[in-house]
């Protein structure tokens, strides 16, 4: 996989801009201005993008090229665009593209908060339903596609670099579907193509994700890995977890066919390696790409990621959400899974 580097907008004047997209934001009344958290999927971002567009039409020719290497390329990535700021003026930075390429969507369904702080968090205590993210820990993350356990998965992530792992740690790798197609389609791996693409899987929603916020609820969709629309859906802890509450006949068949999948990802001559620099905003086709992050073990680490889809946010739980209370998960199914795994 091949993606496209953009070196050239960390000398555009970014000052003039986020004053502009400070003053859109503050008329909703839901932004002081003193925290990025405070931006939320609430903001009419058709609006904000009408009004910058207008003012500053470079915006259009950066969003343009950027959208174009996404689509094509399967991922961009913008080179020191935010080297020079702090880490607010990084986050505006990061939500004014987005704005400007479809609609930020809510990493908190509470909140509504939309730039979503990718480091170690302390987790909730005394609920079982509660299941964590990739983001809120600094062990290994397999690769997955981002909103995968969604009905709807958002089309980009973006991911900004605000502190690298000074242990060295925490390097992506992006695997795009079209390369891993070309090793499906051969006669030794079609078997794994076939199911992913034939058999609908339970995704379990993570305890932050979840359109009810109850503590005692799960919350699950069904889909197959592979279809038109998205082109690849991946996670597999969700998978396992969604299995808890599913009783899945396949389950080995499923795990074989998915590793089978990561594997064939991680080829040499499939995966691609990349170390983001401080300042550095990597944008990503949710659609097509799958991602990876190596564990790391300095806690400072610290990414700022947004997700931008192409409508209006749901604001209620979709028909396709299946909801189970905790206590019907099938504990005897899921210790003969661990066994068969």
């Amino acid at each position: 996989m091949n993606l496209k580097p953009i070196h050239h907008l960390g000398k555009v004047n970014w000052d003039v801009i986020l004053k502009s997209l400070d003053s859109l934001l503050s008329v909703s009344g839901t932004f002081s201005g003193s925290s990025y958290t405070e931006i939320t999927e609430r903001q009419d971002s058709k609006h904000i993008r009408g009004e910058l567009s207008q003012v500053f039409s470079i915006l259009d020719e950066i969003t343009a090229e950027i959208v174009h290497g996404v689509h094509t390329k399967g991922a961009v990535l913008l080179k020191g665009i935010g080297q020079s700021y702090n880490s607010e003026q990084q986050a505006r930075i990061l939500y004014l593209l987005s704005v400007m390429m479809g609609q930020p969507a809510a990493a908190d369904k509470v909140s509504g908060q939309v730039i979503w702080d990718i480091r170690q968090r302390i987790l909730p205590v005394g609920s079982q339903a509660y299941y964590a993210t990739f983001s809120e820990g600094r062990g290994e993350a397999p690769f997955h596609t981002d909103t995968s356990f969604y009905p709807d998965p958002v089309k980009i992530i973006g991911l900004m670099c605000i502190k690298q792992a000074a242990c060295g740690g925490g390097i992506n790798r992006l695997a795009h579907l079209g390369d891993l197609k070309e090793k499906l389609q051969d006669t030794k791996h079609r078997w794994a193509y076939e199911y992913l693409s034939k058999v609908p899987l339970a995704f379990r929603i993570p305890g932050a994700f979840t359109f009810d916020q109850s503590p005692d609820i799960a919350e699950v969709i069904q889909s197959t890995v592979l279809s038109d629309k998205p082109s690849i859906r991946l996670r597999i802890d969700s998978i396992r977890k969604g299995a808890d509450f599913y009783r899945h006949e396949y389950y080995r068949e499923t795990m074989k066919s998915v590793s089978h999948l990561m594997t064939l990802a991680d080829r040499d001559d499939v995966r691609l390696d990349l170390m983001m620099d401080e300042g550095d905003i990597l944008l990503v086709n949710n659609h097509d790409v799958i991602h990876y992050r190596n564990a790391f073990s300095d806690a400072r680490r610290h990414l700022l990621r947004i997700w931008i889809g192409q409508h209006d946010p749901v604001a209620t739980s979709p028909d396709s959400v299946i909801r189970y209370p905790l206590e019907a998960c099938f504990t005897s199914d899921r210790e003969a899974r661990k066994q068969a795994s």
